[in-house]
């Protein structure tokens, strides 16, 4: 369709400019040779072609466009998502498993043409594709079906055919977790809901964390079906290497079809380290399996707790934030006093100490940080309204500000890329930008040398200098400040945008880290990101590479052996950050490792070594009962349906039969001006050459 910048009517105009310029040049000129001349039909032909060209030419002025339309079929998206754990093979025999597959080759192939089939299976994660091996170490539906939305919102998608048993044990339930993805869940319901012959050691309750000298309690629930009147001998043997000792050894009589029971075992923490504990049920002929006779717990024993004292100047949601997130790390013990509670006494044996809005303006709490400073103990300063600024000053060389704590900026955290204490997950930097702000002092601040900012002030739009996050050591000294109130919105805002609090939690914890480590001056360090990693989980490292000056750099390549129990290696090389390093090892087998990490700097060799283990994750035994009810309650509640594996195909008949489950056409329209038609200028180029020749063959001139 034709459409014109100028009104349309401007044509006559261009018919008229073509008629009257190609009239003049052939109605009264006789300049031409006799065959031309007297040959009246050759003359038309000529005023013809230049008509043409010169109308063509005077339309393009008109800016002539052309709006063309056309329509699009989105075929509906149907979504397989299987499961692919292995509580899936323990009850499904081989035949199953072959009419299984053929009655979804049957569905896809009914579908195939007028749908787009997507396929994914899932365990702990999901994955892309239909390869399944029921080799799955754990079973998170809930985050199966977050991730596909995630990706799938935005389009047609029409049903999801869910095939799982209905056990769950990581995540929260998929009936509350499908989210305002209101289309069908048509649900295959695998596995058996009869109880069978089984001995299995179910849920264990443990601190995974203890310290020296310590003793802590550990609870496991013992359970047995239909073995009446039989005995099942129960033993909790310590592991080490090839050596074992038992700490627990009991018979017990199952008194009833469905017998359960719970017992409880001391673990003493004698020495540093990893403590590998086997709990092991006897195995009774006609078991379904034997995998979840066995279950296997790790502590981690440390050498001593890191004890951390709040006083504050008066009661403040703060307080009760940073106890919660301090105390979430097993390694410190935090207690909360106020300042008329506080005595120096407090500071005997303590690690870290925060105050919180002191010295305040009403004069107190002027020597607490005086008495904690004699005694080289790290401070950390949280500012608010009831501070003195004045008597702040005077506690610390770190951070000085003139003005009032009365009057206050609403400053977000803006992360300082130069900061080099510690580092901070990529989530956690990403999720600071939105946090609500902090309610920081008005004034003029002022940092010292030797302050290492984590975080600026942002007031309204304006990035300041001004930092909301510092710390440092100056002779012996460990200060921090947290320049503003309101640490409590951070938690609050992490976990309703988040459903945790992981980035505030790294946040305060890698602070309150960094202040009660003791000094570590050596030019290489390499860590794991924790000592015990479960099977499923990557294995992943940092290290930081210091110059004479004790400044960061990664100008060199770090080489890291890993090793296990048995003497294998497995070599690999880091990753360059901005100014440190990383490694993702990926998965590793379950066993106990050591690790050498090496670098040469300045012509030296640095090492550095450690331990780590990764343990097994033990879920998929626990439960072997499948949960159909739930899979009929999640279809009934999304318009869908649940059927056996048997009926899988008979899903092709729901699917077409569904009102709600149809393409989506789409009409598009594009405009374009007429002087984007390459072809257009070949014409006019064509009829100008034509006339040209003409005149010339027929002996115009």
């Amino acid at each position: 369709m034709f459409t014109f910048q100028y009104p349309w009517w401007f044509i006559i105009f261009c018919i008229a400019l073509a008629a009257i310029v190609s009239t003049l040049l052939y109605y009264k000129n006789n300049n031409y040779s006799e065959p031309l001349k007297f040959i009246p039909k050759r003359k038309y032909l000529l005023w013809a072609l230049r008509f043409l060209s010169v109308f063509f030419i005077s339309v393009l002025l008109l800016s002539p466009l052309i709006k063309s339309k056309w329509t699009e079929t989105e075929k509906p998206v149907i979504l397989f998502l299987n499961d692919n754990s292995s509580s899936i093979k323990i009850k499904q025999k081989s035949d199953d498993s072959s009419a299984l597959a053929q009655q979804f080759s049957k569905l896809k192939s009914e579908l195939g043409n007028d749908y787009d089939l997507k396929e994914y299976t899932f365990g702990a994660a999901l994955h892309e594709g239909d390869k399944i091996d029921y080799k799955e170490n754990a079973t998170n539906i809930s985050d199966a079906l977050t991730d596909l939305y995630n990706q799938y919102s935005n389009q047609n998608v029409g049903a999801v055919i869910l095939s799982t048993d209905g056990i769950f044990n990581q995540g929260s339930n998929p009936i509350y977790s499908h989210g305002d993805w209101m289309v069908p869940f048509y649900t295959v319901a695998l596995g058996d809901t009869s109880f069978q012959k089984d001995v299995f050691i179910g849920k264990t309750y443990y601190n995974k964390t203890c310290y020296l000298h310590d003793e802590t309690q550990v609870k496991v629930d013992l359970g047995a079906n239909f073995l009446s009147g039989q005995n099942v001998d129960v033993q909790v043997n310590l592991l080490n290497g090839n050596e074992k000792k038992q700490v627990y050894a009991h018979t017990y009589n199952c008194n009833g079809n469905h017998f359960s029971t719970s017992f409880e075992f001391i673990v003493n923490a004698e020495k540093t380290g990893i403590l590998h504990y086997q709990i092991k049920a006897s195995e009774i002929k006609g078991e379904i399996t034997f995998s979840n006779n066995t279950q296997d717990i790790y502590v981690e024993v440390l050498d001593s707790r890191q004890k951390v004292l709040i006083v504050a100047n008066s009661p403040h949601p703060d307080l009760a934030a940073l106890k919660s997130i301090i105390e979430n790390n097993n390694n410190y013990d935090c207690q909360i006093k106020m300042v008329e509670e506080f005595s120096n006494n407090d500071l005997n044996g303590l690690n870290l100490l925060i105050l919180h809005q002191l010295p305040s303006n009403k004069s107190v709490g002027q020597n607490i940080a005086k008495a904690a400073t004699d005694k080289h103990l790290p401070i950390v300063f949280v500012l608010g309204t009831s501070s003195n600024l004045n008597g702040f000053n005077q506690q610390q060389n770190l951070l000085s500000i003139t003005g009032s704590a009365e009057n206050t900026n609403e400053a977000v955290a803006s992360l300082n890329k130069d900061f080099n204490s510690f580092t901070l997950d990529e989530k956690t930097t990403e999720a600071l930008k939105g946090f609500p702000p902090l309610y920081s002092p008005f004034g003029d601040y002022k940092t010292a040398g030797f302050a290492n900012v984590l975080a600026y002030q942002k007031i309204g739009s304006a990035a300041t200098h001004y930092p909301l996050i510092a710390m440092g050591e100056m002779n012996g000294n460990k200060t921090a400040v947290i320049a503003g109130e309101g640490l409590w919105r951070w938690r609050l805002y992490d976990f309703m945008q988040h459903q945790n609090n992981d980035a505030t939690k790294e946040i305060l914890q890698k602070l309150v880290q960094f202040m009660v480590v003791k000094n570590d001056k050596r030019n290489f360090k390499a860590t794991p990101a924790k000592t015990l990693f479960n099977e499923n989980e990557a294995v992943s490292f940092e290290a930081y590479l210091y110059n004479d000056n004790y400044e960061l750099v990664n100008s060199t390549d770090v080489m890291m052996n890993i090793t296990d129990e048995k003497g294998k290696n497995f070599s690999f090389t880091f990753n360059k950050t901005e100014k440190a390093y990383s490694l993702n090892c990926g998965g590793l087998p379950i066993g106990n490792y050591s690790f050498v990490a090496k670098t040469n700097f300045n012509g030296k060799e640095q090492k550095s070594s450690g331990m780590f283990s990764v343990v097994p994750l033990q879920l998929e035994g626990l439960n072997t009962i499948a949960n159909h009810q739930m899979l009929a309650t999640l279809s009934k509640k999304t318009g869908g349906q649940m059927v056996y594996p048997s009926q899988a195909a008979s899903i092709a008949d729901f699917i077409k039969k569904a009102e709600t489950i149809k393409p989506v056409i789409y009409t598009n329209y594009r405009t374009t001006t007429l002087l984007n038609w390459k072809w257009l200028f070949f014409i006019i180029l064509a009829l100008l050459t034509a006339e040209w020749f003409l005149r010339k063959y027929w002996g115009g001139y």
